[in-house]
């Protein structure tokens, strides 16, 4: 008869001193019911292996002087771009040990420690320039703006951060933290606020409240009060119900009456951000704007042109 599955370890990963200790043997670990994920390191077969529970067993291998760095302490921190295939792991040790699906940064100087979601990670600041050695602007703004929106660092600290401290990346991510905005509520709404900044027009304001005397009637993604121009991105459509389409409209016309106009931006536009920038800029000229002409330099092609 098998021994059944502790409630202690059905929802995270484990070592194998931990399920001795509750009686699963050795043999038990190699049947179906479980799952190797790295040396010493198991989960249940049932379990999902998310980013968050494959850092968890990286640092149950690794041990106690290792924190959840770069993309995984980003993902710990519940913004998720991606690892690229492997836990991203940093430690004061010299000589840290190498396993394979585990990256190491060897770093004297690790700051703040933190504890979220059972992981030791650095702090969210730390984890967002540490990232900057490794991706591009549009990918670091919508992680920093992700962060901000979910209480985990503000616009102030990641600045003072930043302004303080010498961590490769930190160039980068000073730029990065001149395009934060902590009024965005989406990764879509950070990547088109990108993609119209870098090129030089005018930051829009972020999810600003329009209305009448009477009442409120509409919140778009971006605008520009002083222009009456509204950029939204649209990539709800095909899961909105009808109810909701119509309010959509209703809106919006409510907005053209006083005098807006829309640019609205789609999944497809984003393949041509160039695109996107121009008809931001002709709705704004053709409403007074007589501000710099965008520009495409080499900080601008290089994020998204050859983002990676």
């Amino acid at each position: 008869m098998q021994t059944p599955i502790p409630d202690e370890i059905r929802r995270r990963p484990f070592t194998i001193a931990e399920a001795r200790s509750l009686g699963i043997t050795p043999k038990a670990l190699r049947g179906v019911r479980f799952q190797p994920l790295f040396p010493r390191v198991y989960a249940c077969r049932e379990l999902e292996l998310n980013p968050v529970t494959l850092t968890r067993a990286a640092l149950l291998c690794a041990g106690d002087h290792a924190a959840a760095s770069h993309e995984s302490g980003l993902a710990v921190w519940d913004v998720h771009i991606g690892t690229r295939g492997s836990v991203h792991l940093s430690t004061r040790r010299r000589s840290p040990t190498r396993v394979k699906g585990i990256t190491m940064h060897r770093d004297y100087q690790l700051g703040t420690v933190e504890t979220s979601s059972g992981c030791r990670v650095l702090a969210p600041e730390r984890c967002l320039v540490d990232t900057s050695t490794r991706r591009s602007i549009p990918v670091l703004v919508t992680a920093g703006d992700w962060l901000i929106r979910n209480g985990h660092m503000t616009s102030d600290s990641f600045c003072t951060f930043v302004t303080e401290s010498h961590f490769d990346g930190v160039v980068l991510a000073r730029r990065v933290a001149e395009l934060l905005d902590s009024k965005s509520e989406s990764p879509r709404e950070s990547l088109v606020r990108t993609i119209i900044e870098l090129a030089g027009l005018p930051r829009p304001e972020c999810n600003r409240s329009y209305g009448d005397e009477r009442e409120i009637f509409a919140r778009p993604d971006m605008s520009y009060a002083q222009w009456k121009v509204a950029v939204e991105y649209d990539g709800r459509q095909h899961g909105l119900s009808l109810a909701q389409r119509m309010r959509d409209i209703w809106r919006r016309e409510q907005m053209e009456r006083l005098g807006w106009v829309f640019i609205v931006v789609t999944a497809s536009d984003l393949r041509r951000p160039r695109q996107i920038v121009n008809r931001v800029h002709y709705a704004l000229r053709s409403r007074g704007y007589d501000g710099p002409r965008p520009e495409f330099p080499n900080e601008w092609t290089r994020a998204f042109e050859y983002a990676a």
